[in-house]
């Protein structure tokens, strides 16, 4: 299958993540190289910006380059540096390489066999292609917090803007990447409690372990750790101190702390 119609592709990549930007962008170099007049390939994005994922990251965090282990080929820039950068550089690159990308195009259902697939979008409009290219990465929708209370409005899924927050009692709840950079974050500014079901942060990267493990042990932060603890339930407080109080599972017994808020950025992929 030619590039003969205009929604018809020899190609089509599923999804804008670092990894279909890659794969667009070399399939751009091969149109190139081959001379073609008209793209053989469409890179389709359900998002209005590329790398959903790394877009919904907090402002000014820092994007480490993983797995290190493989040598990146690709034709799109990749390296660890701030969130604000890595997607600057993105941006740069799909114009200069003129990737073929449609955004706001969700893919409602893929249907045919190799050589002939057929792509339903969820704006109705349906395009065909050879192949196809899954790169929708495992973002999903946020892992809930899984305790009575869940859903008040101060219970946190995803947080843009850690210097938002002043002077208040957050509990951050996760002992993964995630939520070690937000309890980072916030404890500059706030008192925060990390609330990490295990002994030890065992999926930290290790510059993210050595740091909370620093700002732990120092008297000067505002942070500190409930190991080994999980969150049973989160009640209204109007009358108290704060909005809100949460109670802590502990391997001494429940444990009730006062919260302003309570941040849960867990995901699918990292429970």
């Amino acid at each position: 299958m030619s590039a003969a119609g205009s929604d018809e592709y020899h190609l089509a990549i599923l999804g804008a993540g670092p990894a279909g930007l890659s794969c667009a962008a070399r399939a751009a170099e091969i149109d190139r190289r081959n001379k073609q007049a008209t793209p053989t390939y469409v890179l389709l994005e359900g998002f209005s910006l590329p790398a959903k994922t790394i877009q919904r990251y907090q402002k000014g965090k820092y994007v480490m380059a993983e797995p290190g282990f493989l040598d990146l080929r690709s034709d799109v820039r990749f390296g660890a540096g701030s969130r604000e950068g890595i997607l600057g550089a993105w941006m740069e690159d799909i114009g200069k390489l003129k990737v073929n990308i449609r955004f706001g195009c969700e893919v409602s259902k893929v249907t045919g066999k190799s050589g002939d697939f057929a792509i339903q979008l969820a704006n109705g409009q349906r395009l065909r292609a050879a192949h196809v290219v899954l790169a929708i990465g495992v973002e999903g929708n946020p892992r809930r917090l899984g305790a009575k209370g869940e859903d008040e409005q101060s219970v946190l899924y995803q947080l843009d803007d850690p210097k938002e927050f002043k002077n208040e009692h957050i509990l951050v709840v996760g002992a993964g990447d995630a939520a070690i950079e937000n309890a980072l974050a916030l404890s500059e500014q706030n008192d925060v409690v990390i609330v990490n079901r295990g002994k030890e942060f065992s999926r930290a990267k290790d510059g993210n372990l050595s740091a909370v493990l620093a700002a732990i042990s120092d008297p000067r932060r505002r942070l500190t750790c409930s190991y080994e603890s999980t969150t049973s339930s989160i009640v209204r407080t109007p009358d108290g101190p704060t909005p809100m109080t949460a109670t802590l599972d502990t391997p001494t017994g429940p444990k009730v702390f006062p919260a302003d808020r309570i941040s849960c950025v867990r995901s699918l992929s990292n429970p």
